[in-house]
């Protein structure tokens, strides 16, 4: 019995030996595959995100452009004063614009026309850069608060003014901000059934009397090409302060000549040329309405002459296409003939600054679904 017994523990071991070295095999290959399930498990997510239709995000475009755009959305501190706001002001200098803009301080001269702009306690230097119609308006004359730039409101259409350093879209140098001035033009002046109109506006001052005529016409030749001109003429005497007492050298004449033509060759193109001619006839002094007997004063006749031509192409079938581009020339000369004191009487000087540049904006095309990035 014993040894029956045992045969058959011999027996069963060596069964279940044989077994082992049968099944080891295939617990291998079972181990094997549940660590690539496992590792299958952890792709998974991945392989099914690849398989969704990918997302699409905004447009996100970081530049300093000259885009117009709604004031209340732009990531700048901007004031824009519009034609209903120039028509309530009924402005008499380009001082008299910015008289409720904050942060804005626009002066004159009693004895210069010429109009300083300061935003921010900043001004001159080129610090605050002004632009007629995209022109820089780069003139101005170390001395006493003297002006940089020469404009008659009855030009003007609209006015803005871009605060801060953001400015630099503009041109460089403008760390204290920019006054942007566009001008007028016919579609501005004509109602929409009108091919052509004039007006005239008539001013009297009786302290310093003075007068002004200020003439604007335009005319429609069809939808695709008008013209808008004005003609200013302004003469006035020195005016009287709150004593009654003239303030000497505070009279001028101005004569001023405005043309402005928009032609539209073909479908989504614009062409703009614009000519603004300026001359002012002052009395200037180092200190503006002193009796010193010392005080050195000259017969000023300043002549400024801006040319603008302004290109777009907008089509209105493709909205890839956006491109613009302008060219200007800007002079200020300034000629001044000593005639106080009497020792140097004759004396004669100059200024002469002129700018010319140009502005191209490079369309940029916005993905289908995205925010535009203009």
């Amino acid at each position: 019995m014993t040894t029956t017994t045992n045969a058959t523990l011999m027996a069963s071991t060596a069964l279940a030996f044989v077994l082992g070295l049968c099944a080891a095999p295939f617990a291998n290959a079972q181990e094997q595959e549940k660590k690539a399930a496992t590792k299958s498990d952890r792709l998974a997510p991945a392989t099914a995100k690849q398989s969704q239709p990918a997302t699409m995000l905004d447009v996100i475009t970081i530049s300093a452009t000259m885009i117009k755009t709604a004031v209340i959305e732009s990531m700048a501190a901007i004031s824009a004063i519009d034609q209903d706001e120039l028509d309530r002001i009924q402005p008499d200098t380009a001082a008299d614009i910015f008289r409720t803009t904050p942060g804005v301080a626009a002066s004159m001269n009693g004895d210069d026309p010429a109009t300083a702009i300061n935003i921010r306690g900043l001004e001159q230097y080129g610090r605050v850069v002004v632009t007629l119609d995209g022109a820089r308006q780069d003139y101005w004359r170390v001395g006493h608060g003297s002006g940089s730039f020469y404009v008659e409101p009855d030009l003007i259409k609209e006015a803005t003014v871009i605060r801060g350093p953001v400015s630099n879209a503009y041109g460089s140098g403008g760390i204290g901000g920019v006054v942007s001035f566009e001008t007028k033009d016919a579609g501005d002046f004509l109602k929409k059934d009108e091919s052509w109109a004039l007006s005239e506006k008539l001013g009297y001052e009786s302290n310093g009397d003075g007068f002004t005529a200020s003439t604007t016409g335009a005319y429609r030749f069809s939808d695709d090409a008008d013209i808008i001109g004005n003609l200013i003429y302004r003469d006035r005497d020195s005016y009287t302060d709150g004593n009654g007492d003239t303030v000497p050298w505070t009279g001028e004449r101005v004569t001023s000549g405005y043309l402005k033509t928009t032609l539209r060759p073909a479908d989504g193109h614009e062409l703009k040329l614009g000519a603004i001619l300026q001359r002012y006839n002052d009395q200037i002094t180092g200190s503006s309405g002193s009796t010193s007997p010392t005080l050195s004063r000259y017969d000023t006749n300043t002549t400024n002459q801006t040319y603008t031509a302004a290109y777009t192409w907008k089509p209105d079938d493709n909205d890839l296409i956006d491109l613009s581009a302008s060219a200007y020339h800007n002079r200020t000369r300034a000629e001044q003939t000593q005639v106080w004191p009497t020792s140097a009487i004759g004396n004669f000087r100059f200024y002469d600054v002129a700018t010319t540049g140009f502005n191209v904006k490079i369309p940029r095309a916005s993905t289908p679904g995205a925010s535009p990035t203009r």
